[in-house]
């Protein structure tokens, strides 16, 4: 075997495992961008669940205000036409803890929405370094590319110089 077949043999031996270290670097890159379009899912989900919690808390701020406005006509009422006392101050306290139940729940709603949209900032930041990810791995295949486009040319230069002169003319004379 003279040493320009081995070093062809090297060569090939190299662009083979250049190969496959790139095919493993692909494989890689398609497992994140899965990775990257579950993310996409959830986050989908999150804010889908941010928009249901909001309308929920729209629907109990008009309750709110709904109760509110039958707390202010009950007082209205039972300033004209309640004497007793004590009819007063039971109604005033069934208005009292129905206002507290009302907050109670409009807080929870409250808490809920700002606990997704924590979920929803958590996977923003998450899709951030995933891009930044396949922005590096882009890079390098392209660098990649370059280098395997290089040797391809080489050996096709290689090939048509020793048809030219019948004989392996080394690349760098």
């Amino acid at each position: 075997m003279t040493s320009i077949q081995a070093a062809g043999r090297c060569s090939r031996e190299q662009d083979t495992k250049q190969i496959q270290s790139v095919h493993e670097l692909l494989n890689t890159s398609f497992q994140q961008i899965n990775n990257i379009n579950a993310s996409f899912q959830l986050m989908k989900n999150q804010q889908d669940a941010i928009v249901t919690s909001l309308h929920v808390l729209h629907r109990g701020s008009q309750e709110l205000k709904n109760q509110q406005d039958t707390i202010v006509t009950s007082l209205q009422a039972l300033h004209r036409g309640f004497q007793e006392q004590d009819v007063c101050i039971k109604q005033i306290q069934s208005v009292h803890e129905l206002l507290n139940t009302s907050f109670e729940e409009l807080k929870n709603q409250q808490d809920a929405v700002v606990t997704s949209i924590q979920a929803v900032d958590r996977r923003s930041q998450e899709q951030n370094i995933y891009i930044k990810q396949i922005q590096s791995i882009r890079r390098l295949l392209n660098e990649t590319n370059r280098h395997e486009y290089d040797i391809f040319i080489r050996n096709k230069t290689q090939i048509f110089r020793k048809r030219e002169t019948g004989k392996v003319i080394p690349f760098f004379e």
